[in-house]
């Protein structure tokens, strides 16, 4: 499946996709900003519509200051 259809992302993708480094991935798990789950064997998967909901707020907040 091509990455820009998927609905869950490696932290990998997460990476190259938004520019999100694993440990800032890592802090916004934890605060509940973004959504994640252990899928399987594969290891850890991020929800593409929280990292999505997370980036316009970000985008919000910059616009407002």
């Amino acid at each position: 499946m091509q990455t820009a259809n998927k609905v869950w992302l490696t932290p990998h993708e997460v990476e190259q996709m938004y520019g999100i480094s694993r440990g800032l991935l890592w802090r916004l798990r934890g605060s509940g900003d973004v959504q994640s789950a252990t899928i399987g064997s594969r290891g850890l998967s991020v929800s593409r519509a929280s990292l999505d909901a997370y980036m316009a707020r970000r985008a919000r907040d910059a616009s407002d200051e």
